[in-house]
């Protein structure tokens, strides 16, 4: 078994001492498939990749933005970081408002989900 890296676009080793200016993933071999099918494929899979990670900074950006009492309201009993007259807190939603180990809190305006445990 020898340690070449292969091209991830056409499976083929790199050659010998090269590897291509625009990543050092794309092979820039010029005696299989051209040098220039390689880097169109390297680019169509590269911008692939990139929509992708695009749309997943959206979606956790979207996560993680506070949310107005006024537009929407967290489910009953869910904890979330809420924004209050004197700072922010971690509360609860109840029936009569929202709650935290202290007690009532009053003039709750935004709130935003608690991020994921570690795993």
């Amino acid at each position: 078994m020898t340690n070449e890296k292969l091209c991830p676009d056409c499976g083929r080793p790199f050659a010998k001492g090269r590897q291509s200016s625009l990543t050092s993933e794309v092979c820039d071999n010029w005696t299989h498939q051209g040098r220039q099918g390689c880097q169109r494929r390297a680019i169509i899979r590269l911008r692939a990749e990139n929509a992708r990670l695009s749309e997943e900074v959206r979606r956790l950006k979207a996560e993680r933005q506070w949310i107005r009492c006024d537009e929407r309201m967290p489910e009953m009993g869910e904890r979330v970081v809420v924004r209050y007259f004197y700072g922010r807190a971690i509360a609860e939603l109840t029936p009569v408002g929202f709650h935290d180990a202290d007690g009532a809190l009053r003039d709750v305006t935004h709130w935003v989900r608690l991020p994921e445990s570690p795993k």
